[in-house]
């Protein structure tokens, strides 16, 4: 081991941080990284990083760096991988405070000062991260990431992902030498998971703070994106681990980590995903298990929740047994869905029609803006001040979701229809339907927040004739702040939104509508039973049904994040409304019944769907299409008779050609491709005379 010229001598004094940085072939970004940490507002400190036997030119840059700046300090090795890398950092430091910094990311300017504050004054908190900003190669900025910032939440979801972002933290000493520092063994490709997993298992805490203090590279020559089969099945053991440590030591404190994960996240986090896409054989059974061993599991989930929970993963052998018990909780409409989707039941269309009648406008009114409410809901007051300053002449409808909800005292409110708790009964929305008068309709849920110039031309293009509207939404994260203890806004390049991108990218909010009262006869009633969850079947029902221009600018979108709640329902009735539009109003059924179909049903719901498709009742975009494609190539006779597959085909013909090859169907391949071949002859052929 071969120790650059410059010593610790050269320092001051002892710093207080160490900056840890393992270095492997990182010389295209070596510059910026090491530029960022000696542009810190912090000055004291010392940067250790550690060369772990690069090829490139990396050795020499950082020696190159090291006779600039005596706060460095380079240690040269053969490659050992990056938890010895690092182990050999961390021995070599002296600081009470070891703030890791790969190689290939840049620190924000403030970032160690934020950290050593927090770690300063919080003495019970062992390591702390923060929020980060994705880049690419090429440091462009391609969203916001984010971390809960509270330890309880940080702690439980560590059991279900990683909630701490290595390359972010900062973390006391005292803390690493105690579970003895990172595993050096080759075989561990997560060795940050699990060093911050035992460090959990033995009582340390941590928490994030709410500012962006990185720039995380995604780097597709990094571990990350270059062994990800092998890192998430590490990732997946040292989970499981961690967990079966609290299990041993605290049943209960696990049990109830357990239903908070489950509950918080029954469709499954992030890291699930990528776990089912890549290991489809693991799953979460192992939360499951530790319910149940409980001598009373009711005291986790109710039985539809079990059964919800169950249905998620994927392990509900009997889907009559969910569709009995969402009658038997009060929700036919869903248990109905349920049961066209996987085969129990046919689509129908007797709750597909609104028979409801809303009071005409008012002359003197012309936007009228719902404003829902929660319960203790502190975000109101804010939204009626953004409605008055984005169009003060608006009438603004205030009501409760809940008949529970706390009725808010609202000074100055002559421009305020208020509902009260009393006069919801159950269907606010219907009250704030039927209470508002404006010709033209808005909405600002809880954490929404217009922007002046783009509501004011929203509704300009409504009086000029135009039926409905949509604004997309500019994300911001509450949990992320900016020097100001502002939300940080998502910087990441929007790509230009239209209403099938949107759909297919599932982009559609309710606050980002803005229509002529009139559209409302065509919302499909689902009052009673959705909920939380009628804004999105509202939103759905206009994106859907009608023509929708989308307006060049942004509503602002706060997402307040790391609340442990019960979604399990929620996201239950979120899933069967997204599937209802996108089945042509529940008329597609579920890939895992096409088998058991016969010919007749088959067609008899291919007909239907494009029954619904030409009425204009539910629209085809990337989401949604390879799935109809696929039903029709695969079960439908002659599907060239359809329209809808006749417009299908001639965007997408190499889809349903390949499904017809997959299918052997030789016959109707040659058809379509020849169908297909003909009508742009006969488009380009119109297109000229027309000229």
């Amino acid at each position: 081991m071969n120790i650059a010229n410059n010593s610790v001598a050269t320092l001051i004094q002892t710093p207080k941080i160490s900056i840890v940085m393992a270095v492997y072939n990182s010389a295209c970004y070596l510059n910026d990284a090491i530029s960022s940490i000696l542009e810190q507002s912090v000055l004291e400190f010392e940067l250790i990083a550690v060369n772990d036997g690069s090829t490139d030119e990396s050795a020499e840059m950082l020696d190159r760096f090291a006779k600039q700046d005596p706060r460095i300090r380079v240690i040269h090795q053969v490659n050992q991988g990056v938890g010895a890398a690092t182990n050999t950092g961390i021995k070599a430091s002296l600081g009470e405070y070891i703030a890791i910094m790969d190689s290939d990311d840049i620190a924000l300017p403030n970032r160690l000062e934020i950290q050593k504050n927090f770690l300063d004054a919080h003495l019970d908190i062992a390591g702390v991260g923060g929020q980060f900003l994705d880049i690419d190669t090429e440091n462009r900025i391609l969203g916001l990431d984010f971390q809960p910032t509270q330890p309880e939440i940080v702690s439980c979801c560590n059991h279900a992902f990683f909630s701490l972002h290595h390359p972010t933290t900062m973390v006391r000493r005292s803390a690493f030498e105690a579970v003895g520092l990172y595993l050096e063994d080759r075989h561990c490709l997560a060795p940050d998971y699990d060093v911050f997993t035992r460090m959990q298992a033995a009582g340390f805490r941590f928490a994030n703070v709410p500012q962006v203090v990185l720039k995380w590279r995604l780097n597709p020559n990094g571990l990350t994106h270059g062994s990800a089969i092998a890192q998430t099945q590490s990732s997946h053991a040292i989970r499981q681990w961690g967990f079966a440590q609290l299990f041993h030591t605290n049943p209960d404190q696990a049990r109830q980590t357990a239903r908070h994960i489950l509950m918080s996240f029954p469709e499954g986090t992030w890291f699930d995903e990528k776990l089912h896409r890549l290991l489809p054989e693991e799953d979460r059974a192992y939360l499951f298990n530790a319910l149940k061993q409980n001598s009373n599991p009711a005291l986790y989930f109710s039985t539809l929740e079990y059964l919800i929970l169950d249905w998620f993963e994927g392990k509900l052998t009997n889907v009559a047994s969910l569709v009995a018990s969402l009658n038997a909780n009060g929700l036919p409409w869903f248990a109905h869905q349920l049961a066209v989707r996987y085969g129990l039941a046919d689509a129908n269309d007797s709750l597909s029609q609104n028979t409801q009648h809303y009071p005409s406008a008012s002359r003197d009114i012309n936007v009228s803006v719902l404003v829902p409410f929660e319960k203790s809901d502190a975000d109101l007051l804010a939204r009626i001040e953004n409605i008055r300053q984005c169009c003060p002449n608006a009438e603004i409808v205030v009501f409760p979701l809940t008949p529970d909800a706390e009725d808010c005292s609202i000074d100055n409110c002559s421009d305020v229809v208020f509902i009260s708790s009393a006069e919801i009964k159950r269907a606010p929305w219907e009250a704030a339907f039927s209470a508002a008068s404006g010709r033209f309709l808005a909405y600002l849920e809880p954490y929404f927040r217009f922007e002046p110039d783009t509501f004011i031309q929203a509704v300009n293009k409504l009086n000029e004739g135009a039926s409905l509207l949509y604004t997309p939404s500019e994300r911001y994260f509450m949990e992320a702040l900016d020097k100001n203890s502002l939300p940080y806004p998502d910087p990441s390049p929007h790509p230009r939104w239209t209403s099938e991108t949107l759909l297919g990218q599932n982009r559609i909010v309710l606050s980002g509508f803005c229509h002529r009262r009139e559209l409302l006869a065509s919302v499909i009633p689902l009052l009673s039973e959705c909920g939380a969850s009628f804004p999105l079947a509202l939103a759905l029902s206009f994106a859907h049904r009608h023509e929708m221009a989308v307006v060049a600018g942004r509503i602002q979108e706060y997402i307040p994040y790391g609340a442990i709640e019960n979604r399990v329902i929620l996201r239950f009735k979120e899933n069967i409304i997204h599937w209802y539009f996108n089945a042509g109003l529940g008329t597609l059924p579920d890939t895992s019944t096409w088998e058991t179909l016969s010919t007749t049903k088959a067609n008899r719901i291919a007909r239907r769907l494009d029954q619904v498709w030409r009425k204009g009742q539910f629209q085809v975009h990337w989401g949604n299409r390879f799935s109809i494609l696929s039903f029709l190539c695969r079960k439908v006779t002659n599907p060239l008779l359809l329209p809808l597959f006749r417009e299908l085909t001639l965007t997408h013909l190499q889809i349903a050609n390949n499904e017809f090859k997959l299918q052997n169907r030789v016959s109707e391949l040659i058809l379509c491709t020849a169908y297909a071949d003909f009508s742009r002859t006969f488009f380009r052929l119109k297109k000229l005379l027309n000229f």
